[in-house]
């Protein structure tokens, strides 16, 4: 018997099987690496990339920063008016400004349909503000050429913001203020 087959022989199967398992871990670890060892800085390459995705969230973020600025210099701005109002100086804050808005400033209403309103006694924001649903009916249907803008452009819910002072809110939901044509 030849000594390389008496050395096998005194070696127990349980040590033969371990140095098998052993050495197929380490050829698979090492073909493994060459394989996948490749193609890792592409893959790392691509995961730098910013995706179309990523950039249409970030304008979409971007535009609603830009939306939720104005708000909260609103929100800034009288914050320093209570503080101002605590500390009893109340009296060096600018009078509001009691002038009604012109009913031009409203969202669809132009200086014909201005006129057109006016014609019906309805010419100013509180009175248009004053509707309710049947009076949003009948306005509908005696304002002519006109007719079903009241409902259609939601006035009385433009007005009734406008009214209330609530100036951001109405910005929020119709847009920028218009000043009057």
């Amino acid at each position: 018997m030849s000594p390389s087959k008496a050395l096998l022989m005194q070696i127990t199967p349980f040590v033969f099987v371990t140095a098998i398992a052993v050495a197929g871990f380490l050829i698979g670890v090492i073909f493994g690496r060459l394989t996948w060892g490749r193609l890792e800085p592409s893959a790392q390459a691509a995961a730098l990339e910013p995706s179309p995705d990523t950039s249409n969230l970030e304008r979409e973020l971007a535009a609603a920063r830009a939306q939720l600025r104005p708000l909260g210099e609103e929100v800034d701005r009288l914050k320093r008016e209570l503080v101002r109002a605590r500390k009893g100086e109340a009296a060096a804050l600018p009078a509001p400004d009691t002038a009604a808005p012109d009913i031009r400033q409203l969202k669809g209403v132009g200086d014909k349909f201005a006129q057109a309103l006016g014609a019906i006694g309805l010419g100013s924001i509180a009175a248009l503000a004053a509707l309710d649903d049947g009076g949003v009916e009948s306005t509908d249907v005696a304002i002519g050429v006109f007719n079903g803008r009241v409902k259609r452009d939601r006035l009385v819910e433009q007005a009734q913001l406008l009214q209330g002072g609530r100036v951001a809110e109405y910005e929020a939901k119709f847009g920028k203020l218009g000043g009057a044509r």
